[in-house]
Formats: C-alpha cells, structure tokens, sequence
C-alpha cells in the first residue's frame, strides 16, 4: 500500500490543492493520500479563519485520505521549525512514499544546489550570511543573499517565489533527516497573488475574496475555485473569525501585565530576543496588537516573525521549548483530526508501522512525562483553547476544548 503526503495549511483546501494531489497519484501510482495539516493558527502567527475541524473536513471532502495535525510549536515556527517538524512527522509514519508539493520552478537540479549549500554551509556562505545579518538584514533575507553569492542571478528568480522558498525547506528537511521519503515537485497552477477567483485561485486569493464579501456569520466564498463538497463545509461552518484584533489585544495586555524583567534569552518568547522584548514591555499600557507588531516589525525582523513571537507569548512557548523539540529527540505522535469514511481502515496499518502514537481519541492519549511529545501536547491543548476563545469573543460561538473534541469523519 502506497502513500503520496502532503504538508498545508488548507486554508482553505482549493482546487490547486486537488490538482496537486491528483497528479502526484497520476505519476507515482501510489493509492492514498494524506496531509500533515496546521492547526488554528498560521506559519505567520494570525488566526485562521476556520478551526481545524472545519478544515481538516473540507480537505478530506475534496478527496485527501487522512489529515493529521503539525503540532503548534513548528506549525508557527519559522519556515525550517514549519518544516523540519512536519516532515519529521511524515517520517515517524514508516510509511510515506512520497512528499508531494508545488513549485513555481520545476528545477530540481537547482533545488538540490541550493539544498546542499544550506545543509554543508561553506565558508563563502557563511562569511556572507554573517555580513548580511551585520549588515540589517532579517535572516530570510540574509540567507538569500548568501546563496546568491555563489549561485548568481540564476537563482534569484527561484529564491523569490514562496512555494519554491517552501521546497526548499522540505527537501532540506529530508536531506537533514537522512529520510527515505522520496521528495516529488509539481508545478502549481494559477498565480499565487494573482487576485484571480477562477478555477485556480490561490488560497490567499480566496482569503481576499473572503474579507471582502463576508460580513457576520455567512460566509461568501468565490464561485468555482473550491471542490463544491468542500465550499458547502466551509460555508455550513458558519462563521468566519476575520477580525478578532479586539480580542487579540486585550489578552495581549493582559499577558504584559505579568511580563517579568530580566529574562534570560531561553527564558523569552520563541521567536524574540532580550532586545525585542524590551521594545514590547519598556512603553507600558495601554497598547494595541498592532501597536505591539509595529514596535517589533524592526528592519531586520519580518511581520511575521513579529507575530508569531506574540502569539508565542499568549501561548507561554518559549525559546527553550524549541531548543527542547528541536532534532531528533524521540516520538512524537499524529493527532488525527478528519478522515474520510472509505479510509479509516487505513488508520490500522499507520498504527502499526508508525513509530509514534495516532491519536484517534484525544482524551486517552498521555504522552511520557517529561518528554518533547508532552511539551507539544501541552501547547496544543493551549493553542485550542486560546482559538477558541477568539472564537467566542468575536463571534459568540462555543467549541469543545482539545480532549473532548473527536475526529470528523467525512461521508464520501
């Protein structure tokens, strides 16, 4: 039995995302499919839209086989956290054949370049990333003028490209791991901020879509850009969380109340250092969440970066957490969030040949003691709770916490 895996935010699953997986069955043969899927909360730090159920139901409606969630930590982590943590997921599964993701650039001779650069790092490299970092530059950026160094403006189109960015990181996870997991590109559809609602739409165009058609509870999605059985569980959701700042704020305020002086960098927010601290903390209250990202938003540190460390500090995760997760450090687990009902025989032979526990009930699962897998749990549950009160505040809708919430099981 073969498995073609996918790494997404599904935000919202799109017809891109059924191209892509039609196709990776289309060259590899493989018979099933599955996705290691972000949970309530964006790489970039924001809330998504939609809870993960909601998602996670959607993708499976569109014909993804299984849909297991990244843990919170690397799911808002940098692109590298992103990624080394979801593939280190697929790869404790002992049974993917295949990562399947879309490129901008079908080039595989240049990916596997840059690939082996980030994971040698030569000493050209390595005096140029430090001149960049010296010189202001966030280290995304700093990192692609490195690599420029020694490839020249032959790269400088790839590096440019978020997809391509992501591949990157995915075939270095794989490199970095020494995984038997066989790395498969396929070129996307449709531009990725093209403002296109048509077949192809991207999901930010989708988002976009959204913010401007949406008001209240009913959600408006564009006509043909989404598989219909998805659209109709998005839409039946109903609600868009799409402007939950107020929220945001107040707990924000409410964390800088008990912030504490003189933390030791380990001891600071994942994602921020002693200086970004004090640019938070030093002014005092009253302070809005976008009062806080623009004090952070400093030139060598991205917006994203910046509200990823807030929304670190709401969730309590800290620079040693990703120091305590980070590397091979022992089993994680796979917490099933939705299949789809002529799948879930499936579920029998990942349990058996994963080297991690699947959760299929939430509220059984206690992880070591102790353990990195104990550490994400923990963040998780967190995570759920604190979606969830955005969720309730803004838009006056209840949701079961972590444990006692069940896996959607979606009708074919």
């Amino acid at each position: 039995m073969s498995f073609i895996a996918v790494i997404s935010e599904f935000h919202p699953f799109h017809n891109g995302h059924s191209y892509l997986l039609e196709e990776a069955k289309r060259v590899t043969g493989a018979e099933h499919t599955l996705s290691v899927m972000s949970g309530n909360f964006t790489q970039q730090g924001t809330p998504m839209l939609w809870d993960k159920l909601t998602r996670a139901a959607a993708a499976c409606a569109g014909g993804t086989d299984l849909i297991f969630e990244i843990p919170v930590l690397f799911a808002t982590g940098s692109a590298g956290d992103f990624a080394r943590g979801a593939v280190t997921l697929l790869d404790q599964l002992h049974c993917v054949d295949f990562l399947c993701f879309g490129v901008e650039d079908n080039e595989p001779e240049l990916f596997d370049r840059i690939t082996d650069i980030l994971l040698e790092e030569p000493l050209k490299y390595r005096i140029r990333l430090k001149e960049a970092l010296a010189a202001g530059l966030s280290f995304p950026a700093a990192r692609e003028d490195a690599l420029l160094s020694i490839l020249g403006e032959q790269a400088a189109q790839l590096l440019s490209r978020p997809n391509n960015i992501l591949a990157i990181e995915y075939l270095l996870s794989l490199k970095q791991l020494s995984s038997d997991i066989r790395p498969l590109m396929i070129r996307r559809k449709g531009d990725y901020h093209g403002g296109n609602t048509a077949s192809f739409a991207s999901a930010t165009d989708i988002r976009n879509y959204v913010f401007a058609h949406t008001a209240g509870k009913n959600t408006v999605l564009p006509g043909d850009s989404m598989p219909g059985a998805s659209k109709e569980i998005i839409i039946n959701a109903g609600y868009t969380l799409y402007n939950p700042a107020d929220t945001l704020s107040s707990l924000l305020a409410a964390s800088l109340l008990s912030a504490q002086p003189g933390l030791t960098a380990e001891e600071l927010p994942m994602d921020m250092t002693p200086g970004l601290y004090k640019r938070l903390t030093a002014p005092g209250l009253p302070i809005s969440w976008e009062d806080a990202l623009t004090a952070l938003n400093t030139k060598n540190v991205t917006r994203g970066r910046a509200c990823r460390a807030l929304l670190h500090l709401l969730l309590g995760v800290t620079n040693r957490d990703r120091i305590v997760t980070a590397g091979d450090k022992g089993p994680l687990y796979l917490n099933l969030l939705a299949a789809r009902s002529d799948s879930t025989f499936l579920l029998k032979e990942l349990s058996d040949t994963a080297g991690c526990t699947v959760i299929t009930k939430r509220s059984r699962f206690c992880p070591a003691e102790g353990s990195p897998a104990a550490l994400l749990w923990k963040y998780d549950r967190k995570a759920t709770d604190l979606y969830n009160q955005l969720l309730y505040q803004s838009i006056g809708i209840r949701k079961n916490d972590e444990l006692r919430s069940t896996p959607v099981i979606t009708p074919v």
